[in-house]
């Protein structure tokens, strides 16, 4: 009789669980075995390992034989696993909420990705969204990254594209030459408040 220990999994690939290379090793995990004539422990081998061809999940099936002091033999089968659940991770470069003026040039700092299997995955980020700069607008971009088993992280960054300042201006006229009743009534809009006034002019009296 033979018992192979609990079937394993693994995250990567399955060298992370080494098949056993000796009974020493075999029943230190939970195998076991028994014979009736005694078993031949340095017979103890793994048969075969069968790779079902898959990604994710993978199954790797190993079996093991082992033969008594008689030369009969027996077999066990153990399975591993191979499975990926963990998301990469994307990070950003520069800051995830950026401001600019009407009409600017939008420069994106780009992200990276990293992946606990795969590595380095920024090549492979996938970017969403765009930046018209000639609209002022809220802007969001996203960036994807995906590994072999498919999970997947998504990180979004804001693009605020401001208006450019725009005033406008009512004039009221003196009523009469020498008088002081005149106006001009100036009103800012767009850009970010609040706004700083320069005259550059005789001197007036700025109502407020």
């Amino acid at each position: 009789m033979l018992n192979c220990p609990a079937n394993l999994t693994a995250v990567c690939a399955a060298s992370e669980e080494p098949a056993y290379a000796s009974w020493a090793a075999f029943t230190a995990d939970g195998g076991t075995g028994s014979d009736n004539c005694g078993l031949n422990t340095a017979s103890f081998v793994l048969e075969s390992e069968l790779d079902n061809g898959l990604s994710c999940a993978k199954t790797i099936t190993r079996i093991y034989r082992i033969a008594d002091n008689s030369g009969n033999t027996v077999t066990c089968t153990q399975v591993v696993t191979v499975d990926d659940n963990v998301n990469p991770v994307v990070t950003l470069l520069g800051a995830a909420s950026m401001e600019l003026c009407q009409g600017g040039v939008f420069v994106d700092p780009g992200a990276t990705a990293d992946d606990n299997c795969s590595g380095n995955l920024s090549v492979n980020i996938v970017v969403t969204g765009s930046v018209n700069t000639a609209l002022p607008a809220v802007y969001q971009l996203e960036y994807t990254a995906t590994d072999a088993c498919g999970n997947v992280h998504t990180q979004t960054r804001t693009v605020t594209v401001n208006a450019n300042p725009t005033v406008t201006g009512v004039v009221t006229n003196v009523s009469c030459h020498g008088s002081s009743n005149g106006a001009i009534d100036i009103t800012a809009a767009g850009g970010t408040p609040g706004y700083r006034y320069h005259w550059d002019g005789p001197s007036v009296a700025i109502g407020q």
